[in-house]
């Protein structure tokens, strides 16, 4: 878990200096632990045969890693990456949601303009077809759905 730190409290920092993370807190890393390094690999996931002190290993392991990243984040290449990622994650989730709202009126089988239709079960399947698709796979029009 991370505190935000406000404008003041954020200072850009080199290799092992240490850094604001709040008004009364600061994160010093070890003296040979580069926080400038974005390509930092995520420690890798212990596995089942693992031992309890190969697990809490890993878990010293991550927790340090967790702080270089926070370090990182803080520093101006960090808040530039960050926020690269934010506007590239905005994106994908406008080009997603355009997918969506034309999947829902385009025919699955041939790209025609469509509707929800269902099986005419108890337990229905529900395809976006058009007339004729639905007529030749015996689906009916989705009422209120």
């Amino acid at each position: 878990m991370s505190i935000e730190p406000s404008a003041s409290d954020r200072t850009e920092v080199g290799p092992n200096q240490a850094v604001a993370v709040g008004p009364n807190e600061t994160v010093a890393p070890n003296a040979e632990e580069e926080i400038h390094d974005p390509d930092d690999p995520e420690p890798s996931t212990p596995g089942k045969q693992e031992s309890d002190a190969e697990r809490d290993a890993w878990a010293s392991e991550y927790d340090a890693w967790c702080e270089r990243l926070d370090a990182y984040l803080l520093t101006a290449d960090g808040q530039r990456r960050s926020l690269e990622l934010q506007r590239r994650l905005e994106l994908a989730n406008r080009l997603v949601e355009s997918a969506e709202t034309r999947a829902a009126v385009t025919c699955e089988l041939c790209g025609a303009p469509s509707q929800l239709h269902r099986t005419p079960a108890r337990w229905p399947w529900y395809k976006t077809l058009c007339p004729a698709c639905a007529q030749a796979a015996k689906y009916v029009p989705a009422a209120g759905r």
